[in-house]
């Protein structure tokens, strides 16, 4: 049992900093016992009288130094208002729907900032907007920066099955068409479009070659790429200036490929570096000029897929990549456009994939770059987001993720931008924007995933802190950041087994992290964090559906988007089922959940919890098991909760699992014995009438920090660590805890 003080259980949306009132009529009924409306219908008309209402957006444009900034076009989704003598703005009816906030005014640069509107009203707070553009100055620019790119595979032919050397037929249910794929790459793009329109540079990892003719698949690779050439019109559309090459896919179809993938790039007018016939040219950078600054972008891979023949890598004798292992080239390729008073840009493709931090030889590249004499260090290749740090002064990007790419691991599908500033010779600012790649298509992103993903960021960046304000995370380069505390208490009640497992995420407010506790005493501390991340089944993300639960398996209409099932926030996850059906309904994720350590390390067990309520439902059980993360049969199943059924309020089921024994051995991706988990909640029919189960706030939780008393426990800022057991004599445990977010000075 625990109770709060100090505190507040209305959670991240209380700290938005918009203001928003909920007009209307879309207030969730709260019944004492059970759901509201057991009809999957009744659950449809709820949902419906919430897109009915309408939310206040209201704020101030201002100028550097505070000054009001007036005559500036704010946008918001199809809204335009025009900033007032004072700066400020109104939007008085805005549909309830996650919107991107453009501003733009002469002589600034555009100011974006995701709004996550499609929240409970009574969940959102009071408050006005202020948003700050940057001015444009002679000396600066902004560039932009994404991470691996491929339009193939799934974007043409949506199982996957065609085999390398084929064009698929053209699929209506396919993101691209063969016959006219510009359309369609287009449509990927155009929820990042503002993004890429709104900085003077973008570049990002073209991961593919580029080809109509895919001939000469590589004859020992298990995974080849390609783009049509008919896409790359969407490249120009974006407003993309440059793509690396320096990468594992590049030479996916030998030479042949990268003639056609230089020929094409050339005729679309698309510059690039990092390939080449030979060595040499593969080195050659792309150099440009942004704001009177000569910049110089050179592209690089230590994955030279040696364990092929032929190998990826350009030599003297034949094409590929250029060869980040061949240190001396490194340092005089670098080192000449130093030399010759440009600003070098690394592009490198390295380190492990699937991983969460850089492996040690990335982290050399990453050196020998900065030695070299590269004024900014950009990477590529886990598919995975990593963190930033500073080395010698220099920033260095551990991994950008996947930009677009058809992948399917859960892991690959939260991912960042980075924007970065230039002033003079220097990097004066960078930003991290979150995405999520929905349906392989990037979508800006909100709320508690778009934190998640920010917080981890952070928790392992180095020399840089990370600082979560206004939907983006905020580099701070240098100086120290401000940081504003809270503090609450929580009183735990230890029972005989002497152990209580405490869900934080309803105390924590927008961009805040726990980062000290007290009060436990001599009591063992565990802290952890979730890797399901979308057990909340809230709508975060930025584009044209709303209550879409896209990670989870809604294949079945007896499984919904539903708000009576929601514990917190707008939305939970109903199953209906009544006397006369013969069969259970399953709810489940869509993806396998990958679960290891931020450092990749095994983790020997997780702990699963979720919260169920039902009207009148059937019984239900809560299983999970282990599968091979390439697929096969599933491994080890355990039940974790059984309930008769019936009408009942909230409950929570939880249960730890370990992983098989004849597992635990690492595989080949990095910290996950080569297992995810599956997690499947069953609801059978009722004896009698129609039944409804609700399901929320589902977890996998990671435990990775442990600590046993007397004293205080510090935390990082950021850190994504939202659980917590403690364990100890039996009594009552006033626990001391203090939450903290940052800002820049002069916030």
């Amino acid at each position: 049992m625990t109770k709060v003080k100090g505190g507040t259980k209305r959670g991240l949306a209380a700290g938005l900093l918009a203001a928003l009132v909920g007009l209307g009529h879309c207030s969730r009924p709260n019944a004492e016992n059970g759901l509201e409306d057991a009809s999957r219908d009744g659950q449809e008309r709820l949902l419906e009288e919430v897109l009915l209402s309408r939310v206040r957006v209201e704020g101030r444009v201002l100028a550097p130094g505070g000054k009001a900034l007036a005559g500036a076009e704010v946008r918001l989704g199809s809204l335009i208002a025009v900033s007032g003598a004072e700066g400020e703005f109104l939007f008085p009816e805005v549909p309830p729907r996650n919107a991107l906030l453009e501003v733009r005014a002469e002589g600034y640069y555009p100011e974006l900032r995701p709004l996550g509107l499609a929240r409970p009203p009574e969940e959102i707070a009071l408050g006005v907007l202020v948003v700050r553009p940057a001015p444009r100055e002679p000396e600066f620019s902004r560039l932009l920066f994404g991470g691996d790119v491929a339009l193939g595979r799934r974007y043409l032919d949506v199982d996957g099955g065609t085999p390398p050397e084929v064009l698929p037929a053209d699929n209506p249910a396919a993101l691209l068409q063969v016959s006219d794929p510009l359309p369609g790459a287009r449509a990927v793009f155009a929820q990042v479009r503002p993004y890429f329109q709104a900085v003077d540079f973008r570049a990002f990892n073209l991961e593919s070659p580029v080809l109509d003719r895919p001939e000469t698949p590589h004859p020992s690779k298990a995974f080849v790429f390609f783009t049509l050439p008919g896409a790359l019109g969407a490249f120009s559309w974006l407003g993309v200036d440059y793509v690396s090459l320096g990468n594992n896919h590049l030479y996916d179809y030998l030479e042949a490929g990268l003639d056609q993938t230089l020929a094409n790039l050339a005729s679309a007018g698309l510059p690039s570096s990092g390939a080449g016939k030979d060595a040499r040219q593969a080195f050659l950078p792309y150099r440009t000029t942004l704001a009177g600054r000569e910049l110089s972008f050179l592209s690089m891979t230590s994955v030279s897929g040696s364990q092929y023949q032929p190998d990826l890598v350009a030599s003297d004798t034949k094409g590929g990549a250029a060869d980040l292992r061949d240190d001396q080239t490194v340092l005089e390729a670098v080192g000449k456009e130093r030399n010759g008073g440009r600003l070098p840009v690394a592009m490198l493709h390295t380190g492990k994939e699937y991983s969460f931090s850089p492996s040690e030889y990335a982290l050399d590249r990453f050196r020998l770059a900065v030695e070299a004499g590269a004024s900014l260090v950009l990477a590529h290749h886990p598919h995975v987001a990593q963190g930033f740090e500073l080395q010698g002064g220099v920033l260095v990007a551990h991994s950008l993720g996947n930009l677009a790419l058809d992948q399917d691991r859960l892991e690959t599908m939260l991912t960042v931008l980075l924007e970065v500033d230039v002033r003079g010779g220097a990097v004066v600012g960078a930003r991290a924007l979150p995405l999520y790649l929905e349906d392989y298509s990037p979508r800006p992103v909100t709320g508690e995933l778009a934190e998640a993903l920010l917080r981890r960021l952070g928790e392992v960046s180095k020399g840089v802190q990370v600082c979560i304000e206004d939907g983006k995370g905020q580099l701070v380069l240098s100086g120290s950041a401000r940081r504003q505390r809270r503090s609450s208490t929580l009183e735990v009640q230890l029972g005989p087994e002497g152990s209580e497992l405490l869900d934080l995420r309803s105390l924590r407010r927008e961009g805040e992290s726990l980062t000290r506790l007290g009060g436990f005493g001599e009591r063992v501390v565990e802290l952890g964090r979730d890797y399901l991340l979308h057990g909340d089944f809230e709508d975060w993300d930025l584009d044209d559906e709303t209550f879409e639960l896209s990670r989870w398996d809604l294949s079945r209409p007896s499984r919904f988007a539903c708000r009576e099932g929601a514990r917190r926030g707008l939305l939970g996850l109903c199953s209906s089922r009544s006397a006369g059906n013969e069969g259970a309904s399953h709810l489940r994720p869509l993806n396998t959940v990958r679960v290891a350590a931020l450092t990749d390390t095994p983790v020997p067990s997780v702990t699963v919890l979720g919260y169920l309520r039902g009207n009148n439902a059937g019984a239900s059980t809560v299983e999970v098991s282990f599968q091979a993360l390439g697929g096969g049969d599933a491994i080890d199943e355990k039940n974790l909760d059984t309930h008769a059924g019936g009408t009942y309020t909230w409950r929570r089921f939880s249960g730890r699992v370990t992983f098989p024994e004849e597992h635990l051995d690492p595989a080949d991706v990095p910290g996950t014995h080569g297992l995810g988990l599956r997690l499947t909640v069953t609801h059978e029919p009722p004896v009698t009438g129609a039944a409804l189960l609700g399901l929320d706030d589902v977890a996998v939780v990671s435990w990775e920090r442990k600590h046993q008393g007397p004293g205080t426990l510090l935390l990082p800022l950021p850190n994504q660590y939202d659980f917590l057991t403690l364990a100890g004599p039996p009594g009552t445990v006033l626990l001391e805890l203090e939450w903290e977010r940052c800002g820049e000075i002069g916030e």
